[in-house]
């Protein structure tokens, strides 16, 4: 019934939509991961998650997420997502590329200070790198550091 007068944006809607919410295409991906997509499909039966083309896992309920440890891999990785639907009669698949780390990238990691350990002091990992390296360290008196006691 489509025409000239008559769009055909009713059919457009009605396709199925499957679209990865983790990780983000083009973004890098090391150690454990959330894979999550969303669908506009209904009756869905289970998605099968791969990554590399391997079985990572699969999810029969909303939302449709697997948790992937990429490991220490600095690689790109192809990760897709099928989807099953209406008593397996039907399948969408989505793709999505990761991007691999460059030996010119760096990794920010936050170092936090962690108490009720026991410790009853901070740890300087500055002052743990000097000693290591072979240096004298400098006192830190609001650590403890250099002091007779600490």
């Amino acid at each position: 019934m489509c025409g000239f007068l008559v769009p055909c944006i009713v059919h457009s809607l009605l396709l199925a939509l499957v679209t990865f919410v983790s990780p983000a295409a083009g973004s890098q991906a090391i150690g454990p991961t959330p894979l999550e997509i969303t669908t506009t499909i209904s009756n869905v039966d289970r998605v099968e998650f791969y990554v590399d083309d391997k079985l990572a896992g699969v999810a029969r309920k909303s939302p449709y997420r697997i948790t992937h440890d990429f490991g220490t891999s600095l690689d790109a990785h192809n990760v897709s997502a099928k989807v099953f639907s209406d008593g397996y009669k039907n399948v969408e698949t989505a793709h999505i590329a990761t991007a691999a780390f460059s030996a010119g990238e760096t990794i920010s990691v936050d170092l936090v200070e962690v108490h009720g350990l026991g410790l009853g002091r901070r740890v300087d990992l500055d002052r743990h790198r000097h000693e290591a390296e072979g240096d004298r360290p400098v006192p830190d008196r609001a650590c403890g550091h250099g002091q007779a006691g600490a």
